[in-house]
């Protein structure tokens, strides 16, 4: 639940402020370590309070759109582009098959670009070692699209899959909370999709991976 989440981070947090106080700087690998600690979990928790503001106002149903043209190509690249930005150590790679045609698409710019992070940064933190990444686009209906992004992590077992979408759901808490997710990625996804009246679905294989798609109509 919300304080939960809110409480590991705040716990981590006082812990390790109060051994550098007691501590002072009598030991500088200690002030370096601890003081890294701190940065981490303050970051965590600002992406957690982020996450829940934002997950507040979509089930709210209070959103306006902003519905413009859109090169769905060049929106695809920039957001890889910010991804692998932020996970400059990334142990997967990430792969975008272009179509072999310009596909526009109306829609608003900001939400389809935080549900292609929101995937794409789910498939890095549940990659393995060397792992591929692959983003994939395609025509829907006369005017709509579907894009689909394609890890070769573990994957999901299918009594996890219906509950996948909720809030705080982890499948894999541990690996969760060391990759810094805060378990509300894919509900936030899922709500921004369904503003544009569209389905975001998930097929997966143990052992071989996960694809999440999700298709805009037009």
């Amino acid at each position: 639940n919300v304080s939960h989440e809110l409480k590991t981070p705040v716990a981590t947090i006082s812990g390790f402020a109060e051994t550098l106080l007691s501590e002072g700087d009598e030991n500088a690998e200690h002030v370096e370590e601890f003081s890294t600690v701190i940065f981490k979990e303050a970051q965590r928790m600002k992406k957690l309070i982020n996450d829940l503001l934002e997950l507040s106002r979509l089930e709210s149903g209070k959103v306006s759109l902003n519905i413009q043209p859109l090169d769905m190509i060049s929106l695809i690249k920039e957001s890889i582009a910010l991804v692998k930005m932020r996970n400059p150590i990334a142990k997967a790679r990430i792969e975008f098959n272009e179509p072999g045609e310009e596909l526009q698409f109306d829609g608003d710019p900001d939400s389809i670009t935080h549900i292609l992070e929101n995937l794409l940064d789910n498939a890095l933190n549940y990659s393995n070692d060397g792992g591929l990444i692959t983003v994939n686009l395609e025509r829907y209906g006369k005017k709509g699209v579907r894009v689909s992004v394609r890890d070769e992590g573990e994957g999901i077992p299918e009594a996890e899959l219906p509950r996948i979408f909720e809030r705080f759901y982890r499948v894999d808490k541990a690996r969760s909370r060391k990759t810094g997710g805060t378990g509300l990625g894919l509900a936030i996804a899922k709500h921004l999709v369904e503003n544009h009246g569209g389905t975001l679905e998930v097929e997966s294989y143990p052992g071989k991976g996960s694809i999440f798609s999700f298709a805009l109509p037009g």
